[in-house]
């Protein structure tokens, strides 16, 4: 499957290449999307990530991730929290999809050694929340005195099987919010699907999953309303505003179809209960909202639509395949309406493009980690973590970084 990966985050980094006037212009905006029209990449694609290093040297560095004084919970661990040694146990659940992983990441440039398994800081790199992560996770024990990965900090976990990507999520203070599901059924499209027969514990696995995903559909309702005010709090221009609120209705279209699916599969409907917005609003200076689009749009609104694409290409069901072609055609035109305004950002004050690159390293330093699994969902159209880990790397190096790269440049 690593070869789709490549093939789609090519065609991809050609069309934001084109959209952000850095290569021939076509199909950028707000009207239909044009699709990845086959490999024409073009020669800045494989560009160093190196001047968006550059261009945060003597930058401070205050993610808010690193505190090591605070604690996270964690799981029975069986002997030494500290070395994994021996090895933990599973923890006990009822629940069949709840499962022990060894995951690791590279020691943080910030910190001399691997940090405590329940400093937060290791919950933050194993399963960050502002991109493709677990909704119930929790750290067992580590760091690994012998780790696989030598140089690494390593960590037993236990975690859910599937993985929520939550495309633009609503944020607030650094916390991921989406809706409670609930039993309701004025939140699906009026054409549930049919699905085929399946075992009961595979049906709740995926509907468990696609209500996941439709919460964090749900939530990106609110993001956009967000970004539309603080649109135009900076002043951007006009059409931006119009293809964010064309955004946030694509948004309420993707809810109502993924609780759809979520209610096929858990074979009764299924909604969204109250969202919390509190103090949603947050900053609205011209670089703090430079940089929200950065992380929110450019990155995970990028990868939600290459991980849609992957999964309409491989999904068995023609209603399934179909929603996620629709999912992944918007948010290639969302992820090109963040890339745009973060451009416009820049030129308006180039003093915002070193928050900007500072934002684009802090994700190319911090990937989700690796994880052992099978692809046994890929028909329903659901990458398994281990799979969307391999094209998080892959999109992040091939067009993230490189786009990054040439819009800093310009």
């Amino acid at each position: 499957m690593r070869k789709d990966f490549e093939r789609f985050s090519r065609g991809f980094l050609s069309e934001l290449m084109a959209c952000l006037g850095l290569a021939l212009m076509s199909g950028c905006g707000p009207g239909p999307d044009p699709g990845t029209g086959g490999d024409t990449s073009t020669g800045n694609e494989h560009a160093s990530t190196d001047s968006i290093s550059t261009a945060t040297d003597g930058t401070s560095t205050t993610t808010g991730m690193i505190d090591p004084s605070v604690t996270a919970s964690s799981g029975a661990s069986g002997g030494d929290p500290e070395s994994c040694d021996p090895p933990p146990p599973p923890a006990e659940s009822e629940d069949p999809f709840y499962t022990q992983d060894y995951m690791c990441f590279p020691l943080p440039m910030e910190l001399a050694t691997c940090p405590h398994f329940n400093a937060t800081v290791v919950r933050e790199k194993l399963n960050p929340e502002q991109s493709c992560h677990h909704e119930r996770f929790e750290v067992q024990c580590g760091p690994d005195a012998t780790p696989d990965e030598p140089g690494s900090c390593c960590y037993y976990t236990m975690h859910d099987n599937g993985l929520n990507c939550p495309g633009r999520p609503l944020t607030i203070d650094g916390e991921v919010r989406t809706a409670a599901a609930t039993h309701r059924s004025d939140w699906s499209n009026a054409d549930v699907p049919v699905l085929p027969a399946l075992p009961p514990e595979t049906r709740a696995r995926l509907a468990g999953v696609w209500a996941a995903a439709a919460a964090a559909e749900h939530g990106s309702i609110a993001s956009f309303a967000r970004f539309v005010l603080q649109l135009l709090a900076v002043g951007a221009p006009a059409e931006l505003v119009v293809a964010a609120q064309q955004a946030m209705a694509d948004e309420v279209a993707h809810a109502r179809a993924c609780y759809a699916i979520a209610g096929a599969y858990a074979q009764r409907p299924i909604g969204p209960g109250p969202l919390d917005v509190s103090g949603a609003m947050g900053p609205t200076d011209l670089a703090a909202v430079a940089v929200a689009a950065v992380r929110e749009g450019c990155i995970n609104e990028t990868l939600a639509a290459l991980t849609a694409e992957i999964g309409s290409a491989h999904a068995e069901h023609p209603a399934i395949r179909s929603t996620l072609a629709r999912i992944a055609a918007d948010e290639r035109r969302h992820a090109r309406l963040a890339w745009q305004f973060v451009q416009w950002a820049v030129a308006q004050c180039p003093a915002t493009a070193s928050a900007v690159a500072l934002a684009f390293a802090e994700a190319q330093r911090d990937p989700a980690p690796g994880t052992r699994d099978a692809d046994d969902l890929l028909a329903h159209g659901l990458l398994s973590p281990g799979a969307q880990h391999e094209l998080t790397v892959i999109a992040l190096r091939e067009v993230i970084a490189p786009a990054a790269t040439a819009l800093l440049r310009a």
